[in-house]
């Protein structure tokens, strides 16, 4: 063979290498594609938790909390749990404890506290940690009692009603597993947490819900989900030669004839990884653990009886890390191919439809799921670099898991748990991944002499794919600044601090129940209904708001209503509020009433409402002077705060909210600042129809509103102070507001004029 001959086959052998990789990496993205189009069209078959009716008798369900060196987690996983809302003597807790530290001593400290107030619950603790999570679940499984098995990771929330709106899903006997959907209490902590959250909304509402609503395989996340555990068992139970266990047992399931569901609305709160160091080891042991579980099941899965729809996206789903090596290769392939055969890049236009297609992805995700949507599509660049810089990883992982099985179960590092066990830090010096960081370092540095290279051969076309991926992988290896603490707004400011003691506090208590805080719903009825309709309204909901003691319940009606609506209302735990008042004891003010006025009927009383601020040009000072001059003749206050839409979209919530209450609340002490209600009310969401999502007010009451009155009060008050959110509540999205912890119940407007759907918000707010 010439020398001639040789070359010309050395770069054939390149350019189909490149065009296999072109076609790897477009399948992912051409998949997003189809799932986006399935999810869009078919979402109204998606279960609704509200599809399903109680049981007639509540099966009797374990809890499974497999953990390992993660620290004050157990805290707060266990003050979450303890708390579900199921008969107790139809629920068993397992702690199931793989621990080398001194985890194993705080969780047996609170099992038996636990036990001691009447929960039935079990320390379980292995000194050999075979199987890892899959075998610490087993042994579990052993001696639970429960024919539901719901389990939760150490960094997981599960809200007080979940239990309940789960599990008559199983009512179906067909059914094997359900999964309700992650969402993340820190996808604001900075860049790569917002990064994150973005990628697993993608997941969780495209992937998950495409494949659920198409009827296709759907998978099991390992936690946030409950079993039946005659599925388990069927299927062979839980195995450890792969380190994606509840991928495999869900496989396997639903091979067998299970079904799985998926149930959207039906939310538990987990924690994004916010270190990079956390995600390499999150992402290095999902790409080896799928890729271990297509070797497993591709040809079983292919030549079951199913349709070929369903077969080829089962493999598209457990191949989705598959296309990271050919990635990878694909950039380093992009010299050589562009130095020698620049022409040939020429064939490959075609390959942007996998950039278009995880891009439609994100997008659908997020219009579902944010009203600030179109803030969230600034990140989709910051997301294809993290993409492109976490590939590295991705892809060694996966040709890991393509000649191994099994494998060390390295758990993801939680935030909350550092300084507890040095094992589990995220920045520790014992970092098993460094060299994947040298790695990407390399990469970088390649595709920077590729560039400088390249541009000397004139070839300024593929300049921006070289410095795209040199921008990646430099990232990734030198991107401390994403790591860094971010603010909610962009507007720089002392008061503004992302983590104050506060937050690590209520880390601990994200339910907002160290205080116990009781669930308030407020009707605001505004300039509605008179004196006899007013009569026939609360007729007409008031058997309904007697029987739901557990939530405080505050009726609003207009000020010449108050008298007759006060004797209504005697006799009863239901409080009446008005909607305004001075803040003079008396004298020449027409047309207002004073709060010795309002106290003869009301024990509450609505100020600083958006609409009093907009059309009657109440200010942060007058709302200070009725708020002290309520609380000085015993009137429960409820502060209305909140943000325009201009002001949302310029990014200064955070700015506007701390604003409001630093100067609402001026020269309040801790003790008078302790008995006021505050109500998150976004202006922009108010009588339009439009509400915030759940996530993002309690994003605001979280990383805004308490912080600002640890600041000003003390941790205690900030913790003990109710926050209610308000704008377009509805029965049908009450919930949604309500499973988040930092929320403790609603100002209801127009909803409260229903008679029917406000007993249904309130109703909500139980739990």
């Amino acid at each position: 063979m010439t020398n001639a001959v040789a070359w010309e086959t050395f770069l054939i052998v390149l350019k189909i290498l490149y065009a296999l990789c072109m076609l790897m990496v477009l399948l992912p993205g051409l998949n997003s594609l189809f799932l986006a189009y399935t999810y869009l069209r078919f979402r109204h078959r998606l279960p609704r938790s509200s599809d399903f009716i109680p049981p007639p008798s509540w099966p009797r369900v374990t809890i499974q909390l497999p953990i390992y060196n993660e620290g004050q987690l157990i805290t707060r996983l266990l003050h979450a749990v303890t708390r579900l809302d199921y008969p107790r003597d139809r629920l068993e807790i397992q702690v199931l404890d793989d621990s080398t530290d001194e985890t194993s001593i705080l969780a047996q400290t609170l099992v038996e506290r636990y036990r001691r107030e009447g929960f039935e619950i079990v320390y379980r603790h292995r000194i050999n940690r075979q199987g890892y999570k899959a075998g610490n679940l087993a042994s579990g499984l052993e001696t639970a009692t429960g024919e539901l098995i719901a389990i939760f990771d150490a960094d997981f929330i599960p809200p007080r009603n979940w239990l309940k709106r789960v599990v008559p899903v199983f009512q179906d006997p067909q059914i094997g597993f359900v999964q309700t959907r992650w969402v993340h209490y820190n996808a604001h902590t900075n860049l790569l947490a917002r990064l994150l959250a973005l990628a697993m909304d993608g997941h969780a509402i495209v992937e998950q819900g495409g494949r659920a609503a198409g009827g296709f395989f759907i998978g099991f996340d390992g936690s946030g989900g409950i079993w039946r555990r005659t599925c388990i068992v069927a299927s062979g139970g839980w195995q450890w030669d792969t380190l994606t266990e509840d991928l495999d047992l869900a496989y396997r399931a639903q091979l067998l004839g299970w079904k799985g569901v998926y149930l959207p609305d039906v939310t538990v709160q987990a924690e994004v990884p916010e270190t990079l160091t956390a995600l390499r080891r999150q992402q290095y042991r999902w790409a080896k653990g799928s890729v271990q579980t297509l070797r497993k099941l591709a040809t079983r899965l292919w030549r079951a009886p199913l349709p070929w729809r369903i077969r080829l996206e089962g493999l598209l789903h457990l191949s989705m890390y598959v296309p990271f090596p050919f990635a990878v290769l694909a950039f380093a392939l992009i010299l050589p191919l562009g130095v020698w055969s620049p022409s040939y890049f020429n064939f490959f236009f075609w390959s942007a439809l996998g950039g278009l297609g995880l891009a439609v992805e994100y997008l659908t995700a997020q219009t579902e799921t944010h009203s600030t949507w179109q803030q969230r599509l600034k990140l989709l660049p910051g997301m294809a670099l993290l993409g492109i810089g976490i590939s590295l990883t991705c892809a060694v992982g996966a040709l890991d898991g393509l000649f191994h099985e099994g494998g060390v179960f390295d758990r993801t590092p939680k935030t909350l748990n550092q300084g507890f066990s040095a094992t589990h830090s995220p920045r520790s010096a014992k970092n098993p991944y460094n060299y994947l960081e040298w790695g990407e370092k390399a990469m970088s540095l390649y595709l920077l002499c590729s560039a400088l290279l390249l541009a000397r051969h004139a070839q300024a076309p593929l300049l921006p794919w070289v410095f795209l991926g040199f921008t990646a992988f430099l990232l990734t290896s030198q991107g401390a600044f994403l790591e860094e603490p971010q603010p909610v707004s962009s507007t720089p400011s002392s008061t503004h601090h992302h983590f104050s003691s506060l937050n690590q506090m209520t880390l601990l208590f994200p339910s907002g129940d160290a205080t116990m805080r009781k669930p308030l719903v407020a009707g605001n009825w505004k300039m509605n209904k008179t004196v006899e309709q007013a009569r026939a309204l609360v007729s007409e909901m008031l058997p309904g708001l007697q029987a739901v003691s557990e939530v405080e319940r505050v009726l609003c009606p207009p000020f010449t209503s108050l008298m007759a609506i006060a004797a209504m209302l005697s006799g009863t735990e239901i409080g009446l509020g008005a909607q305004n008042m001075h803040w003079e004891a008396a004298g020449a003010f027409t047309g207002e009433i004073s709060p010795a006025m309002v106290k003869e009927f009301c024990q509450y009383v609505i100020l600083g409402h958006s609409e009093r601020r907009t059309h009657f040009g109440e200010t942060d000072e007058t709302v200070n002077r009725k708020v002290r001059a309520a609380l000085a003749n015993a009137l429960t206050p409820i502060v209305c705060i909140g943000e325009t839409l201009a002001e949302n979209e310029a990014g200064r919530t955070a700015e506007v909210v701390s604003r409001q209450i630093e100067q609402g609340l001026k020269d309040l002490t801790p003790e008078q600042a302790s008995a006021l209600v505050i109500a998150y009310e976004p202006v922009w969401a108010i009588g339009t129809g439009r509400a915030a999502s759940g996530q993002d007010a309690n994003r605001v009451v979280a990383e805004v509103i308490r912080p600002t009155l640890s600041r000003m009060f003390g941790p205690a008050v900030a913790e003990a102070v109710r926050v209610l959110y308000g704008g377009s509540v509805t029965a049908a999205n009450a919930a949604e507001f309500f499973s988040q912890p930092h929320i403790d119940g609603a100002l209801v407007g127009g909803a409260s004029l229903k008679a029917a759907e406000f007993v249904k918000i309130v109703e909500a707010a139980a739990g």
